[in-house]
Formats: C-alpha cells, structure tokens, sequence
C-alpha cells in the first residue's frame, strides 16, 4: 500500500473519535468507525491503528506527528 504523507480531515477526525470510545486496538476501535470511512482510508485507519497498538505508542494532539512516524517507518520498508 502506498501511504499518504497527509490524513485527511475526514479519517484524522475518525481517528480521533476511535482512541476516545474505545482505544488503539484496532479490533475494538475499527467497527467503530468504519462506515465513516472510504475504502482507502479504512485500510490506512486499520493498519495505522494496528501499528498503533503494536508499537504501545498512543496518541491525541499528537495525531500528526505519530503519523509521521509510521510513515516514515512504512516508508523505509
């Protein structure tokens, strides 16, 4: 998958919405959101939570700036 350098509003806010209710665990957060998203921003949504969760990294404000992070890690790969 090629990843964005950028969220769109649309899946930041989502992202944002899932880590309230229900967490990093993409299996508790996904369904959450999932009908809010396109196909496309789903898969980023579930990968980005999965590394999320894997990596026992969080965020909030910082939503961004971990984003970075995975992509530039996904990036490198």
């Amino acid at each position: 998958m090629t990843y964005p350098s950028r969220l769109s509003s649309n899946l930041q806010d989502a992202l944002h919405f899932a880590a309230k209710h229900e967490g990093f665990n993409p299996e508790n957060a996904m369904p959450l959101i999932e009908e809010e998203l396109t196909e496309k921003e789903y898969q980023l949504a579930n990968e980005f939570l999965t590394w999320v969760h894997s990596n026992n990294k969080t965020y909030g404000w910082n939503l961004l700036e971990v984003y970075a992070e995975f992509h530039q890690q996904q990036s490198s790969q």
